[in-house]
């Protein structure tokens, strides 16, 4: 979605699965690189769409931060999403009481009765 801050413009990706907690976004002039990432494409893809972007051929260093940022907040199907995912499922695995995670906000915070028996029954 675009990002809500107006001093910051661009993208904001999130994992809607929460693997991983981190909100980044994506400057303007970089959304379009995210396509590169898309498992086909590879690096030289990904630098030949930043030198076409930028007009410059010193791509190496925004080209490494964009994919080692995105790395590292698990927005690639790499060992660092592997390693995020794995850990989220096994605390939930582990967690003793799963708390509702829409209690507030789709329902009510605490059960209620909206059946109520009639005299009769």
């Amino acid at each position: 979605m675009p990002s809500p801050s107006p001093e910051n413009p661009g993208l904001l990706i999130r994992d809607p699965y929460k693997f991983s907690d981190a909100l980044l976004i994506i400057p303007p002039l970089l959304v379009e690189c995210l396509s590169c990432f898309d498992g086909r494409q590879t690096e030289l893809d990904l630098r030949a769409t930043l030198v076409r972007l930028t007009d410059s051929l010193e791509v190496e260093q925004i080209s490494r931060h964009l994919t080692e940022t995105l790395s590292a907040a698990g927005f690639l199907e790499d060992q660092a999403f592997e390693d995020m995912r794995n850990a989220k499922r096994q605390a939930f695995r582990e967690c003793p009481v799963r708390e509702p995670a829409h209690a507030g906000s789709a329902y009510p915070p605490t059960p209620r009765s909206f059946w109520k028996p009639s005299r009769n029954t």
